[in-house]
């Protein structure tokens, strides 16, 4: 089943994370970390987010943020790993 859809509005605190699976590394090397920041940076602009924070860990990330307009989930389907189509 899949989850609902989250509800999003301007000055909520939200907790993002990821896992990898069985606790599976999800980074391969600290240029691989690097390329996550790079595109975490990005997908905040596009998305008018403020990340406060990051924590990446070998089998997990997580990063406490907000979203910055009066309309967060305007960009819905933003890409998590490179090359995912918008």
């Amino acid at each position: 089943m899949a989850r609902p859809i989250r509800i999003e509005f301007c000055g909520a605190l939200y907790h993002v994370t990821s896992r990898g699976d069985r606790r599976e590394a999800i980074y391969e090397d600290d240029d691989d970390r690097a390329r996550f920041l790079d595109i975490l940076a990005q997908v905040a602009v596009d998305a008018n987010w403020l990340c406060h924070a990051y924590c990446l860990m070998s089998n997990s990330t997580q990063s406490p943020g907000h979203p910055q307009s009066e309309r967060p989930g305007e960009r819905p389907g933003t890409p998590t790993k490179p090359g995912t189509p918008r």
